[in-house]
C-alpha cells in the first residue's frame, strides 16, 4: 500500500503517529505561511496573529486563519496548491454517484473533509480539504487496497459534493395536519443536523469572517439552488462564497440554536441574541429571521461594543456640522431626524450628543427596542 503525490514527504512514510510527521508538517505550515504573504493573501501582522491564536489554543496555522476569516477557503486551497503541487479540484471532478461505499464510512469522510473522486490507472483520487492531514490518505489506501493521489478541495465545493454523494436526508416541511410528535421529530433531526462539526464550524467561519472584516451586517438567504451569504461594508451587501443549497436547515437552525430561537417554528419571524468572544473580544449579535419562498431568511446584526468612541472627530463629523448639531442639541424642544444607511453611525452620534449634554440638572430618558448601547 502505497500513498502517492506532493503530500508526503520523503522518510515521512504513511503510517499515522511517525515520529517524523510534527516536523514535516511544521516545516509544510512555515512554507504555507511566507507563500500566503507573497501571493498577499494576508499580511505579517496577520500571520503574528494566528500564530499567537495556534500557539494558545494548540491548532495548526492554516486552520486559525480559516477560522477566523483572516484568508479564504479558496485562496488557501491554492496556497495548498502551489505549495504542495497537487492540482486543484473542479467542481466537475466530483462522481455521480460514492465510490466504494461499502469500504469508506460516509461519516469518516466527512469528519476527515475527503472524497473520492476516480480510480486512474489503479490509482484513487481522493480530494481533501486539509491538504496537510497524513493520516486520512493512509487510511483510505488501506480500506482500499490502492495507493491514493491528492487533489486540494476547496471546503464550499466538498461540502456540496457530499450533499450530493451521501444525502441523510432532508427534515420535511410539517404540514397543517401534522401530529406534534412528528413537529418533535422534525425539530430533533434539525438540532441533529445543526450539531455537526462541519455545520458548526461553517457557521462559526461565517461569523468569525464578518468581524475580522467589520461587517455590520450577515445575511443568510436560501434559494432554490443555492444559499447566499452576504456581508454589508458601509452600507453596501457584499456576497460571499456560497454554502450548499443542502446545507441550509442546518445552518440557518444552528444560528436559531445560538440565538436561542425555536428552530421548530419556521412560519413565523423571530428575534434573539448571540454573545460570542471572538478575538477575545465580547461581540453580540442582533437575529432576526423571517420566512421565505424557499426557507428562512436570517439577518445577522453585528454589535462590537469595544469598537464604539463617543468622539465626534473619529466619527468623521467636520468643525461646521458638530458646531450646527450641538446647538441644536441645546435647544429646549423639538425634533432631530438621523438618517443613514446600516452602520453609517447613526446610533453613534446620537449617543455622542447625549453624553455631552447628560448632566445631573437634565433627565435624559431614551426609548429603544431593542437597546442598542449599554
Amino acid at each position: 500500500m502505497t500513498v502517492t503525490g506532493a503530500r508526503i514527504a520523503p522518510g515521512q512514510g504513511t503510517e499515522p503517529g511517525q515520529s517524523t510527521r510534527p516536523a514535516v508538517e511544521e516545516r509544510q505550515v512555515d512554507l504555507l505561511a511566507s507563500l500566503l504573504l507573497r501571493q498577499g493573501q494576508c499580511d505579517g501582522q496577520t500571520i503574528e496573529r494566528g500564530r499567537r491564536v495556534a500557539a494558545e489554543s494548540g491548532q495548526r496555522l492554516d486552520k486559525v486563519l480559516i477560522q477566523l476569516g483572516l484568508v479564504t477557503e479558496r485562496g488557501l486551497a491554492e496556497a495548498y496548491s502551489t505549495l504542495l503541487g497537487v492540482p486543484l479540484t473542479s467542481p466537475g471532478r466530483y462522481p455521480e454517484a460514492a465510490l466504494f461505499p461499502e469500504r469508506l464510512n460516509p461519516r469518516f469522510l466527512r469528519s476527515a473533509r475527503a472524497c473520492p473522486l476516480a480510480v486512474e490507472e489503479n490509482v484513487l483520487v481522493l480530494a481533501m480539504a486539509d491538504a496537510l492531514d497524513g493520516f486520512t490518505p493512509a487510511a483510505v489506501a488501506a480500506a482500499t487496497g490502492l495507493p491514493v493521489r491528492l487533489e486540494i478541495a476547496v471546503p464550499i465545493e466538498l461540502e456540496a459534493a457530499f450533499g450530493r454523494l451521501y444525502p441523510e436526508g432532508e427534515p420535511a416541511e410539517a404540514g397543517e395536519g401534522d401530529s406534534g410528535a412528528a413537529l418533535e421529530e422534525d425539530a430533533e433531526r434539525l438540532k441533529d443536523l445543526a450539531s455537526e462539526a462541519p455545520v458548526i464550524r461553517l457557521v462559526n467561519q461565517i461569523i468569525g469572517r464578518a468581524v475580522e472584516t467589520h461587517a455590520s451586517d450577515i445575511h443568510v438567504e436560501p434559494f432554490e439552488d443555492r444559499l447566499r451569504v452576504r456581508y454589508r461594508y458601509d452600507g453596501v451587501l457584499h456576497e460571499a462564497d456560497s454554502p450548499a443549497a443542502r446545507l441550509a436547515p442546518a445552518i440557518i437552525s444552528r444560528i436559531k440554536i445560538m440565538a436561542k430561537l425555536d428552530i421548530a417554528e419556521r412560519r413565523l419571524p423571530q428575534d434573539g441574541r448571540i454573545k460570542l468572544a471572538v478575538r477575545g473580544t465580547e461581540i453580540d449579535f442582533r437575529v432576526s429571521t423571517i420566512p421565505s419562498l424557499y426557507g428562512e431568511k436570517v439577518v445577522l446584526r453585528v454589535l462590537d461594543r469595544s469598537s464604539v468612541v463617543f468622539d465626534y472627530v473619529k466619527l468623521g463629523l467636520p468643525p461646521h456640522v458638530v458646531e450646527a448639531w450641538t446647538r441644536a442639541l441645546e435647544l429646549p424642544n423639538g425634533i432631530l431626524l438621523v438618517t443613514g444607511p446600516t452602520g453609517s453611525g447613526k446610533t453613534t452620534t446620537l449617543y455622542t450628543g447625549l453624553t455631552a449634554i447628560n448632566v445631573v440638572s437634565r433627565n435624559i430618558v431614551t426609548v429603544e427596542d431593542p437597546i442598542n448601547i449599554s
